[in-house]
C-alpha cells in the first residue's frame, strides 16, 4: 500500500485535507497518511518532523484550493513552500489536487525554483456532491502509481537547492552587493599597485639619467 504526506493550507482547504486523510487511511491502513495536525505530537519541531517523514512515504498530495495563493510561495519561510522543496529534493512524487474550480498556478506566479510545479499533471475533483467518488477515483490512482515509488532523478544542483530551500532574495542581494564590493576593492588595489610600480619606475630611470649625465 502507498504512504502518502497530505500538503495543504490550514486557510484554504484544512476540512477537506482531514477528511481525505480519514479516507485513505480507512483504504490504506493506519500510519499509511502523514496529516501535519494528526501526525505531529504536541512539543515537537514542526519543520524537523516534516522533514522526517517525508522521507518515509511515496507520494506527496498538494491540495490547491481557491485560497491557496501560490504568491505566498515568494516567501523564504512559507511552509508550503519547504514542503514542495523537501519532496522535490527526495525525488517524491507530487501530484497536485485541484478543487473548487482552482487551476494550476502558472510560472510568473511562483518562484523560479519552483516553476518544475506548473508543469505537473494535476488531479481535477468535481463538485461538493462527487467528492467521494473523486475520492475512490484518486485512492484507485494511488494504487496504481504504487507499483513503481522508487525516488524520481533530478538534476543534483535542483536537488540541492531545494534541500536546501533555495537562496531567499535578501541573503542573494547581500551577495551580489558583497561581490560587488569585492569586485571594486580588486580593481583599486591594482590600481595602486600599477600606480606605484609607475613611480618606482619612473624614479628610477631619472636616477639613471642623472648618474650617464
Amino acid at each position: 500500500m502507498p504512504r502518502v504526506f497530505i500538503c495543504y493550507r490550514r486557510s484554504d482547504n484544512a476540512y477537506l485535507a482531514s477528511h481525505l486523510a480519514d479516507h485513505l487511511t480507512r483504504k490504506f491502513g493506519p500510519g499509511a497518511v502523514f496529516l501535519d495536525t494528526e501526525s505531529i505530537p504536541l512539543g515537537e519541531n514542526f519543520r524537523s518532523r516534516i522533514k522526517h517523514a517525508m522521507q518515509d512515504v511515496d507520494v506527496v498530495l498538494v491540495l490547491l484550493g481557491t485560497a491557496w495563493n501560490p504568491r505566498r510561495l515568494r516567501r523564504y519561510r512559507d511552509p508550503v513552500r519547504e514542503e514542495l522543496n523537501i519532496a522535490y529534493g527526495l525525488g517524491k512524487k507530487l501530484i497536485p489536487v485541484l478543487h473548487s474550480g482552482q487551476r494550476m498556478p502558472t510560472g510568473r506566479e511562483i518562484p523560479r525554483l519552483l516553476h518544475w510545479f506548473s508543469d505537473l499533471n494535476a488531479f481535477e475533483m468535481g463538485s461538493p456532491r462527487t467528492l467521494n467518488e473523486d475520492f475512490e477515483r484518486l485512492t484507485n490512482h494511488l494504487l496504481e502509481e504504487s507499483v513503481d515509488s522508487s525516488p524520481i532523478d533530478r538534476p543534483r544542483h535542483r536537488v540541492w537547492l531545494s534541500l536546501h530551500g533555495g537562496i531567499p532574495t535578501r541573503r542573494l542581494t547581500w551577495l551580489a552587493v558583497a561581490a560587488l564590493l569585492a569586485g571594486v576593492v580588486l580593481l583599486a588595489t591594482g590600481w595602486a599597485t600599477g600606480k606605484t610600480r609607475g613611480g618606482t619606475d619612473s624614479a628610477s630611470g631619472l636616477a639613471s639619467t642623472t648618474v650617464d649625465s
